[in-house]
């Protein structure tokens, strides 16, 4: 018998979901792991590496690159005036063309810079397998920056599949989540193995179960939803009882009235926020949603939708699609 759950994950109204796997404290970054078996759409080819591309050529494993590395040195020289940025990376929701696009655009991190993923690695896009690959293989050998991967509610998810089952999540169509397995190379088909995960390789599951609830830096508190209210005030995360609020979290008030530290959050799709209050490129709702010390970056990657990527404490905004004009890049006061 299943455990009982919400009908259907992605609900724009939802709150706080009541259901957690307890709270993840310490900060856990990506680096390299074993081998992930399966293939995928894992090509690298679209769009095509131009001139000075910062990608991995290829899919297969590299050695570890040494400390002389010239794609290490090239990151380090680019990057060296401008240590200790924090690049926030909003929910990627398995679509490798777009990650790859972003971080063609980011200028290069270095060893004094920080890369904090929010969560939402897989489902709906084509190539989760690439995705979650691209993230702890390839991306630690491209940079000396500090990685830093958060869990979001989407892996929160599959973890819950794999422990105890969960139909209600894996089975609506919304939830991308059969797309996600045929990218490890189990058919569509196989309803057995989508209902109880097997196709996840260990190593990924292990992977996810690590992945931290929460980061905080000088710049900002990185969370992949936003924070629950307890006693009239928004909890620093540290106090997130359940953590899993941390994960599912949808409360319109933290957007309207939050005001604390600095924060950055997915999760939300920012077409669903309240355009009347974003700061930030007023009239374009897909775009990133600011208000006041809130930053929302769920910009519809693996929907349809974009990659964005924040610079703090710049609040420099990175995005995977051309912006009028040709670029990528938006300042703060656009």
């Amino acid at each position: 018998m299943y455990p009982s759950a919400p009908a259907y994950i992605e609900n724009p109204k939802m709150l706080v979901m009541p259901y957690g796997h307890g709270g993840v404290r310490s900060f856990t970054g990506c680096g390299p792991a074993n081998e992930i078996r399966g293939t995928g759409n894992t090509s690298f080819s679209t769009p095509p590496d131009g001139p000075g591309s910062r990608r991995s050529p290829a899919f297969e494993r590299p050695a570890p690159a040494p400390a002389s590395d010239p794609r290490r040195a090239a990151a380090a020289r680019v990057g060296e005036a401008m240590a200790g940025r924090t690049f926030a990376i909003g929910d990627i929701h398995g679509d490798l063309v777009h990650l790859l696009a972003l971080w063609d655009h980011l200028p290069a991190p270095d060893a004094g810079d920080t890369l904090v993923f929010l969560g939402d690695y897989v489902d709906r896009g084509p190539d989760s397998a690439g995705v979650v690959r691209w993230i702890r293989e390839v991306l630690p050998l491209l940079t000396e920056a500090r990685i830093v991967c958060l869990r979001g509610n989407h892996e929160d998810a599959w973890l819950r599949v794999i422990d105890q089952g969960w139909p209600e999540f894996v089975l609506p169509k919304g939830n991308g989540c059969r797309v996600c397995m045929t990218s490890f190379g189990v058919p569509e088909t196989d309803t057995a193995a989508l209902l109880d995960g097997a196709f996840w390789p260990p190593e990924v599951v292990a992977w996810m179960r690590e992945l931290p609830a929460w980061y905080e830096d000088e710049h900002a508190i990185y969370v992949h939803a936003g924070l629950p209210m307890k006693d009239g005030r928004w909890v620093h995360p540290s106090e997130a009882e359940p953590a899993s609020a941390l994960f599912w979290t949808r409360a319109p008030a933290f957007f309207k009235t939050y005001d604390g530290k600095q924060i950055v959050v997915g999760h939300t799709p920012t077409d669903l926020l309240p355009p009347e209050l974003s700061e930030h490129t007023l009239g374009d709702v897909e775009d990133v949603w600011v208000r006041g010390q809130v930053l929302a970056t769920d910009t519809g990657c693996g929907k349809g939708g974009f990659l964005t990527a924040v610079e703090l404490p710049a609040r420099t905004m990175y995005e995977s699609r051309l912006l009028p004009g040709g670029g990528a890049v938006r300042t703060p006061a656009e």
